[in-house]
């Protein structure tokens, strides 16, 4: 698994943005009074309100658009630069940088600590060579919870608290899992997450631990409940699967193409 770990301020400022209402972190908390302000004083810019607002998605490729002299910026983009690299500056910033650089250093090491276990893991998963593309992970501050691969931009935005051990090093295979299958070009998505949260939530997750159940933790529940009922009806095919007994087993592909055909699933 090709995966780099690195931490952009413009992807962090982003994500506190995104996802502050789910931290009880004080400098977030603090931070977000600051941006409150900010707003305010471009009241009347609707441009630049959006990208100072909650649901900032779209803000989330801006660096790239920083970084990339390919792309013309035009001049609102240089006024939002100026924006963020001013909040970069508060002490409320400068802190919440420096302890997300104090996860990325705990996280590369238990990424390298566990790779070659995890490698070995998806081989027998996969059963087939499969493309291992770059990922580059922009890590965010542990309380901030976040978790999306945009494959395409061969990048993905990472952090969470460690609710359970080896919590950060699964959620950061279920991400490049994401851009392996991406490559692959095949379009039932909500299947291929299914499949993403059975490799990587639950049997990685038992792997690493050498005990555990699917679909929860002790008393936390594992992954999307959108997804459970299907997940359910894929269980017992899946356990045949792993046993490497059944017409369906020679690799990952053949398998999600014989769940794409089941009944019950269409």
């Amino acid at each position: 698994m090709n995966v780099k770990f690195d931490v952009d301020k413009y992807f962090l400022l982003l994500s506190i943005l995104k996802h502050h209402n789910y931290s009880e972190n004080k400098d977030i908390k603090r931070l977000m009074i600051k941006v409150k302000n900010i707003k305010e004083k471009y009241s009347d810019d609707l441009f630049i309100k959006i990208f100072l607002e909650n649901d900032v998605e779209p803000g989330f490729l801006l660096p790239l658009l920083f970084c990339d002299k390919k792309y013309k910026i035009d001049r609102s983009f240089v006024l939002i630069k100026k924006i963020y690299e001013n909040i970069f500056k508060t002490k409320e910033f400068q802190k919440i940088y420096q302890e997300t650089i104090v996860f990325q250093s705990k996280l590369k090491k238990e990424w390298e600590d566990n790779r070659d276990f995890i490698n070995k893991f998806l081989d027998n998963i996969f059963r087939k060579k499969m493309i291992m593309p770059q990922l580059t992970i922009y890590l965010t501050h542990p309380d901030l919870p976040s978790g999306r691969c945009y494959s395409n931009y061969q990048m993905a935005i990472y952090g969470h608290k460690e609710e359970w051990p080896y919590y950060n090093i699964v959620y950061i295979t279920h991400e490049y899992l994401h851009s392996i299958f991406n490559s692959l070009n095949l379009n039932n998505k909500k299947l291929i997450h299914c499949l993403i949260e059975l490799i990587t939530d639950n049997e990685l997750r038992i792997a690493l631990n050498k005990k555990g159940q699917y679909f929860k933790d002790k008393n936390i529940k594992i992954g999307h409940d959108y997804l459970r009922k299907t997940e359910k009806i894929i269980l017992p095919y899946w356990r045949k699967y792993l046993k490497n007994n059944n017409k369906y087993n020679k690799n990952i592909i053949t398998f999600y193409k014989f769940l794409k055909g089941l009944k019950e699933l269409k």
